[in-house]
């Protein structure tokens, strides 16, 4: 998988937990959406220097669905009736 992802989460706090985005290439950008996304997450604004991006290594069954190429991604929609 050649895609990067980061865990962009609140600088400082004492949990880990925030949300993973795939590495656009554009720092500002990507931090600009994670506050965004952070503070629809935490019911309360967030500005981007406070959000924290840290490298994310998914584990091996989460790179597969994360894939690009995987069998999940290339396959047709299902279509219903």
């Amino acid at each position: 998988m050649s895609t990067r992802h980061f865990l962009a989460k609140l600088k400082g706090a004492d949990h880990i937990s925030g949300i993973v985005l795939p590495d656009t290439g554009d720092r500002a950008a990507l931090l600009r959406r994670a506050a965004e996304l952070l503070s629809h997450l935490n019911a309360a604004a967030v500005a981007d220097h406070e959000v924290e991006l840290v490298r994310y290594f998914p584990p091996e069954r989460e790179r597969l669905k994360l894939s690009p190429d995987s069998a999940l991604a290339t396959a047709p929609p299902l279509l219903t009736r």
